[in-house]
């Protein structure tokens, strides 16, 4: 048995088999390895620049030197007369308004917009009889997209009227219109189509409008148990007689829906459907 105070301190013993301890070991036999302090196995550590930051720089001197003082406002002037500013603010006159329609000059219309129902609600003025007037036959058909009560109306030469005269389909689809020209008051031309064969309440009402409209300016509504409604606009001026005339406009309007022939579209299509009766 040998002494345990003579036993080497580095030999194991079968009693006490402890391994030697390492510096930085790890347990459970792992490697050792220095502590991380960064990425990698070594931590960078960025050195500082010996030259300052152009873009610091740059805005430095950019920025506004508090010791220097503000600049001056200009000095102010002298300040308009009153009465002055009051004269810049009022309008024109009315004769400078009405001079500077006469050099511009009325528009020139292509065609004007045929109706045989008024305009309602805004004011309307019909022309007199001594600026135009025609009594025509026309042949009223119905509108797919009926809109204010207005029918497509298609203007007949005589020889196609006499031959639709005797048709059952056509002879009560055609009647005699009053075409008259009216304004609105914007200052839109239009024709309308006053029927004269119609007795009753809206052929009637029509009528009476378009008298009335004659003398002075009327806004339009309808009623199903009066017809057509009106009130006085009475705070508008005379309409400016138009630059082309009476005969000229409606030559523009009526001549694209002038049937000549009975092998026209709308006669074709009146043979399969009904006319409405006016």
């Amino acid at each position: 048995m040998s002494d345990p105070l003579n036993m080497d301190p580095h030999e194991n013993s079968p009693e006490t088999d402890i391994p030697p301890v390492t510096p930085n070991a790890k347990p459970n036999g792992g490697d050792p390895s220095p502590p991380k302090t960064g990425k990698g196995a070594k931590a960078k550590v960025r050195k500082p620049s010996a030259e300052p930051d152009e873009t610091t720089l740059d805005r430095a001197e950019s920025l506004p030197d508090e010791t220097q003082a503000a600049p001056e406002p200009p000095p102010l002037g002298e300040a308009d007369d009153l009465d002055d500013l009051l004269a810049s603010a009022i309008a024109p006159d009315d004769d400078d308004v009405a001079a500077a329609e006469m050099e511009m000059g009325p528009a020139d219309y292509p065609a004007l917009t045929r109706r045989t129902a008024p305009p309602k609600m805004i004011p309307i003025r019909i022309f007199p009889k001594s600026v135009g007037a025609m009594t025509v036959y026309l042949l009223t058909v119905k509108r797919e997209a009926q809109a204010e009560g207005d029918l497509d109306t298609y203007l007949l030469s005589k020889p196609v009227r006499e031959k639709l005269a005797g048709h059952p389909v056509f002879q009560k689809a055609i009647r005699r219109f009053s075409i008259r020209l009216g304004v609105t008051s914007l200052g839109v031309p239009f024709f309308l189509e006053v029927n004269l064969d119609d007795h009753g309440i809206w052929g009637q009402s029509r009528r009476d409008l378009v008298a009335i409209a004659e003398t002075r300016w009327v806004t339009v509504t309808s009623d199903r148990q009066t017809g057509y409604c009106h009130w006085d606009s009475d705070h508008f001026e005379d309409p400016v007689e138009l630059k082309q005339s009476f005969e000229e406009l409606y030559q523009l309007s009526y001549r694209p829906c002038l049937i000549i022939t009975l092998d026209h579209p709308v006669i074709k299509r009146g043979m399969l459907r009904k006319a409405v009766k006016p």
